[in-house]
């Protein structure tokens, strides 16, 4: 069994599946940040593991600018996952300085989509995804991982 914790707030217990993975999906979390662990203490076939959850940086598949002078940016990550664009003229204010732009839009399955409307008003501003956890947004999964976490918001500069 595999026991999923939120830093020191248990979650579940879901036993492995024939993969050695186990899967637990919580639509219940508050907003802010969680430190989501699972552990498992080893059987006669699979070996102890501990791991985090671990968020996938947003992979950014394309930036243009279109017919109405907007920018439009494109990427890609986990299915469901809530995003939220962030814009700024000084990319080294801190991230609760720069403005919320808006929700990304899933477009298809894993592809998002932000525009913004307002780039002809601002020729010089520097973009951020970053993942939100809502309480009524997308749910949770995790999976046994031992990859070092990684940042999930990272600036991006665009001219037009």
């Amino acid at each position: 069994m595999v026991s999923f914790w939120d830093g020191p707030n248990f979650l579940a217990q879901v036993p492995l599946n024939n993969n050695g993975t186990a899967t637990f999906t919580n639509s219940n979390l508050s907003g802010g940040s969680h430190a989501i662990t699972a552990s498992y203490y080893s059987d006669t076939v699979f070996a102890s593991s501990n791991g985090r959850l671990v968020a996938s940086p947003p992979y950014l598949t394309g930036v243009s600018i279109v017919s109405n002078g907007a920018l439009q940016l494109g990427f890609s990550n986990v299915s469901g996952a809530p995003f939220t664009v962030l814009g700024a003229r000084d990319p080294s204010l801190p991230l609760s300085d720069w403005a919320v732009l808006g929700p990304a839009t899933e477009v298809f399955p894993g592809q998002f989509q932000f525009t913004d409307t307002e780039a002809t008003n601002n020729s010089d501003r520097f973009y951020c995804v970053r993942f939100v956890c809502r309480r009524s947004a997308a749910a949770a999964e995790s999976e046994m991982s031992a990859r070092p976490p990684q940042s999930t918001q990272t600036p991006s500069r665009v001219v037009n």
